[in-house]
C-alpha cells in the first residue's frame, strides 16, 4: 500500500488497529545505531532478501538497526505482499545481551472487508478466521475472563494444528493474546497509577471536571495516565510521551502534544525541519508539527462544547497526529538521502 493511501485509512477510526510484542534481530551487525525505549521505528519489506524472501528490515530515523524474527517475517510477509496489512513500531527496551531489542509491533488492516476471503489455507478458506477476527474486532465488549479463556482455546489450537490455519488467523491470535495479557495487567494495577485528583484553587470547575472525565477514559482504553506537575495528563503511546493540556480561560479547549521529539543540531538541520514540518502540517491539516528552541513539537488541538463526545474524536486526534509526525520522519529521512 502506498504510504498516502495508508494515511488516509489511518484518519478513519478503525478498530483493527492492534499490536504484538516481539524483537529485532540482528543487533549485533548494526551497532553503529544507538536505540531505547521508546524510539519509533520503521518496518520495510525486502524481498529481494538473499538470505530470507520473506524479510522485514527495521529503521530508526533511516537507518537501519535489524530485522524482524525469520517466523514472524514469514507470518507477515504474504498478507503484507497483499496489502492486506501495514506495520510500524516502537521500541520498549533496549539492547540484550544476545543482540535484540524488544518491539511493540502495530498491526493495521486497510483491508478490512478483503480480510476473510484472504484467509486462506492451500487454497481453501480457513473457517476459524471469522471467528477470531469477530473477537479481536468486539474485543472491548467482551468480560476479559472469558476473551482470555478463548483466546488460550485458539492459541492451544493453532499450536496443535497450525498447518489448519492461515497467517492471517494466527497473526490476529497473537494480537489478542497481547491484549488479553496487557488488559488483564492493566486491570490488576487499577488505581494505582492514578493520583486522587484534587482541582488547584484557582482551576476552573469545569476544566477540573473534564481533567478527570479524560483520565478516566484514557484508564478505560488501557492506557496507564497521570498528572505531571504542571497538571497536564501525561500518557504513552506507541512508545511515544503524549500530554493532554487543557485552558483554564477557554473551557472549550483541549489539545493533546507531543513535545521534543526531534531534536535541532543545527542551521543546515534547521531548515530541513521546518519545510517537513510544513509538509506534515499541510498534509494533515488538522495536526501541526513546529519548533520550540532547539527541538521538534507536534500537537493537535480541539474546540468542544459536549465533552461527552471526547470519546468519538480522541481516536481520529491520535491518528491524526501520528501521521502528521510520520510525515515529518519520512521527509526528513527522504532529504537525508538526497544529500
Amino acid at each position: 500500500m502506498k504510504v498516502d493511501e495508508f494515511r488516509e485509512q489511518m484518519e478513519k477510526p478503525s478498530s483493527s488497529l492492534g499490536h504484538i510484542q516481539d524483537w529485532v534481530v540482528g543487533r549485533t551487525h548494526h551497532k553503529g545505531v544507538e536505540v531505547a525505549a521508546g524510539d519509533d521505528v520503521a518496518i520495510e519489506r525486502e524481498a529481494g532478501n538473499e538470505h530470507d524472501a520473506n524479510a522485514f528490515a527495521v529503521y530508526k530515523n533511516g537507518d537501519k538497526i535489524g530485522y524482524l524474527p525469520r517466523e514472524t517475517a514469514l507470518l507477515l510477509a504474504e498478507p503484507y505482499d497483499r496489502e492486506l496489512v501495514y506495520l510500524k513500531g516502537s521500541l520498549t527496551g533496549g539492547d540484550t545481551s544476545d543482540g535484540c531489542t524488544p518491539l511493540r509491533l502495530s498491526v493495521y488492516f486497510p483491508k478490512e472487508n478483503e480480510l476473510s476471503a484472504n484467509a486462506l489455507v492451500n487454497g481453501e478458506k480457513d473457517c476459524a478466521f471469522a471467528d477470531l477476527f469477530a473477537a479481536w474486532r468486539d474485543r472491548k465488549e467482551y468480560d476479559i475472563e472469558t476473551l482470555k479463556a478463548f483466546s488460550k482455546k485458539q492459541e492451544e489450537r493453532i499450536k496443535n494444528e497450525e498447518a489448519k490455519y492461515s497467517n492471517l488467523s494466527v497473526l490476529i491470535s497473537r494480537m489478542l493474546a497481547t491484549y488479553c495479557d496487557e488488559k488483564s495487567e492493566t486491570d490488576q494495577t487499577e488505581g494505582d497509577d492514578l493520583p486522587v485528583f484534587t482541582p488547584e484553587p484557582e482551576e476552573n470547575a469545569v476544566v477540573a471536571e473534564r481533567k478527570m472525565k479524560m483520565l478516566n477514559y484514557l484508564k478505560t482504553e488501557g492506557y496507564v495516565p497521570n498528572l505531571d506537575s504542571d497538571g497536564d495528563i501525561h500518557f504513552k503511546y506507541e512508545g511515544g510521551h503524549y500530554f493532554v493540556c487543557f485552558n483554564n480561560e477557554d473551557t472549550d479547549f483541549f489539545r493533546i502534544i507531543y513535545p521534543k521529539f526531534w531534536s535541532i543540531d543545527d542551521e543546515e538541520e534547521f531548515a530541513r525541519v521546518i519545510h517537513a514540518a510544513d509538509r506534515a502540517t499541510a498534509r494533515t491539516k488538522v495536526a501541526k508539527v513546529f519548533t520550540v528552541d532547539n527541538e521538534t513539537w507536534g500537537s493537535i488541538e480541539l474546540f468542544i462544547s459536549d465533552f461527552a463526545q471526547v470519546e468519538k474524536f480522541f481516536p481520529r486526534m491520535m491518528s491524526a497526529l501520528k501521521t502528521a509526525i510520520n510525515t515529518f520522519l519520512e521527509t526528513m529521512r527522504s532529504s537525508a538521502e538526497e544529500e
